[in-house]
């Protein structure tokens, strides 16, 4: 018997799959409101939260990426300060050639 995560993960894709078939281009009536249906996207969504607070090592990565975003904007404002002066001096340098 599979363990249960797989099988929610299968249920899900045979779900998609049939709401695919029930609300694509050959049925445009929808059975039920679309506001509905993008609640039920959203907690889709929401679910990965729920694969976070097991996964210690995966948490501790995007932690760590969210804490090293601002220095990364540093770094890239330099390099395009960098690349801007570069340009300014090679059209300068360059101009009657």
């Amino acid at each position: 018997m599979p363990p249960l995560q797989q099988t929610a993960f299968s249920y899900d894709d045979l779900i998609a799959c049939a709401k695919g078939e029930l609300f694509g281009p050959g049925n445009p009536q929808l059975p039920m409101p679309p506001m509905l249906l993008r609640v039920l996207r959203v907690f889709r969504i929401l679910r990965i939260l729920r694969l976070l607070k097991g996964a210690k090592q995966l948490r501790d990565l995007i932690v760590t990426m969210i804490l090293s975003f601002p220095s990364l904007i540093n770094v890239g404002s330099i390099l395009a300060l960098i690349i801007f002066i570069y340009s300014v001096l090679g059209v300068s340098l360059f101009t009657f050639l």
